[in-house]
């Protein structure tokens, strides 16, 4: 964000690894040179959201005076604090999703297996299983095809 553009008084956000640290403005700091100006902001940290998979946790802020350089500041905090949490919320619905998924398909390969007799083994997605699960598919070998077909056929005959 461009240094004229920062107001003293206002909230703005900075993101830091898996953090997302709110301060307020207190004061910038211009240095000119013979190369030009260098501005550093000057703030109190007022709120600070730490950000570990899927969740969104408040830390207590601590008013501790931060310097921070105006290409890391990301936008008002109330607006990136909105956008984070938007985003961890997306992100906890899509992973219970995936694992909602990945039960079907266990649930599946452990179906097939019972269909045939045979015993269900403990990892379903051993590369060595006749019947595997992998991230989007359950995969049968050649080897046990025949006895799945035969097993699918009679179970059709006893139904009709």
């Amino acid at each position: 964000m461009q240094a004229s553009k920062i107001q003293i008084n206002s909230e703005y956000a900075y993101r830091a690894p898996g953090r997302l640290i709110g301060f307020r403005v207190i004061a910038i700091k211009t240095l000119r040179t013979a190369q030009g100006a260098s501005s550093t902001i000057v703030g109190q940290v007022v709120s600070e959201l730490r950000v570990t998979d899927g969740d969104v946790t408040a830390v207590e802020p601590v008013g501790r005076e931060i310097n921070v350089d105006p290409r890391d500041i990301t936008g008002l905090f109330a607006e990136e604090e909105a956008l984070v949490r938007q985003r961890e919320h997306a992100r906890a619905l899509q992973q219970e999703a995936d694992e909602q998924r990945n039960k079907k398909r266990n649930d599946l390969a452990r179906a097939l297996y019972r269909l045939v007799g045979k015993e269900v083994p403990r990892k379903l997605d051993d590369y060595h299983n006749d019947i595997r699960t992998g991230y989007n598919s359950v995969e049968i070998k050649d080897s046990l095809v025949e006895a799945l077909l035969a097993a699918v056929k009679s179970k059709a005959k006893l139904e009709a």
